[in-house]
This record gives structure tokens, sequence and C-alpha cells, in this order.
């Protein structure tokens, strides 16, 4: 449904729809695993956003592509995505991308060894997504609280993390295969 609404919008030459179903068409094959459509999708998708102005749309696939440069294990390039990604969330006044790119940043920190980095920049996304009163957005900042823990080797905060993330996951009643069960499911392994 997506590439024929891709299709129509490529034909009608509505920039600004194109980007949008390019950015959805990008996350979903990069929730399927394919890597090289969904870049090529939201770099499109991106360049559309540029022409037009649209900054949300930029910051938005910005964040998109650090997910899949990290996915792919390309750490410098995901972290400038998702640094560009903020300061575009930033200018827009978008507090939940905000808070997501906090979160991924410091778990790209702590990747790189620089915990105390890490650490900070998962307090300031958690600070911001329990101020906006979204339980999922929460939740996804606190599988990265996970991760940290674990790394750290912080047994308590890992316990209290994991334990509030999953009574977040399951007052939610989504499906296993959400991707805050997914990350759920990744921070715990």
């Amino acid at each position: 449904a997506l590439t024929q609404a891709l299709a129509l919008q490529r034909v009608h030459g509505n920039p600004a729809a194109t980007a949008r179903t390019l950015a959805n068409l990008g996350a979903l094959w990069s929730r399927l695993g394919r890597m090289a459509p969904a870049a090529a999708a939201q770099h499109e998708a991106w360049t559309l956003a540029s022409a037009g102005g649209d900054l949300r749309q930029q910051a938005e696939c910005r964040a998109y592509e650090g997910r899949i440069a990290w996915g792919a294990g390309d750490r410098a390039t995901a972290v400038a995505r998702f640094t560009a990604a903020l300061e575009g969330a930033r200018a827009v006044g978008q507090p939940q991308l905000e808070a997501d790119c906090l979160a991924a940043l410091g778990g790209l920190a702590a990747l790189d060894g620089a915990v105390d980095r890490a650490a900070s920049l998962v307090a300031d996304a958690e600070r911001i997504a329990r101020t906006l009163g979204d339980p999922l957005a929460l939740g996804h900042v606190l599988c990265e609280r996970v991760r940290l823990a674990r790394r750290l080797g912080d047994e308590g905060a890992l316990r209290a993390a994991r334990a509030e993330a999953e009574a977040i996951l399951a007052a939610s009643e989504l499906l296993p295969t959400s991707p805050l069960a997914r990350a759920l499911h990744e921070a715990n392994t």
C-alpha cells in the first residue's frame, strides 16, 4: 500500500506527502531488516523535506538514518545523524524526538566507552520523556537505561529500569513484535 501511495504521490507531484511516505516506507524496511532500501528511502525523504523547508520531517529522517547506520555498525554516521536530528528536534520543538535522540546518543557513547557522557545523555532523555507523559516514549528511554546499567554493572539500576519498562509494556498491551517489546528484549540480552 505504501509503495502504491508513493507512486501516486510522485505522479501528482506532492513533495511533502512523498517525503512522509518515503520516511514511513524507510521505517518499515528498516524494521524488516532491509537496510539498503531503508537508507535510500530516508535519504530521499530528507532531500525532499529539505527542498520544501520541512524542518520537522528533516529531523525525523535524520533520526531514522541514525538508527539505520547504528544497525549497520556505522557508529560515526549514526552519531552524526542523531546529532543533526537532535538539533532539528530542538529547533522545531519536538521533545519526544529530542528524548529519543539523546537516548540513542547515550547508547552510542556507552559503546565508545564514554560512560559518564552516556549516563548524562540518558538522564537528560529520561527527564524529557517523563515530562511528556507518554509511557511509550519513556519505555524506549528506559531500554537504553537498562543497557547502560548492564554495561556499568549497576544491578539496582538495571532491575529498576527493567521493571519500569516491563510495566509500561504490559500496561500498553502492545504486541510482542512492537518496537518497545523488541527494544526491551534487546536491552535484556
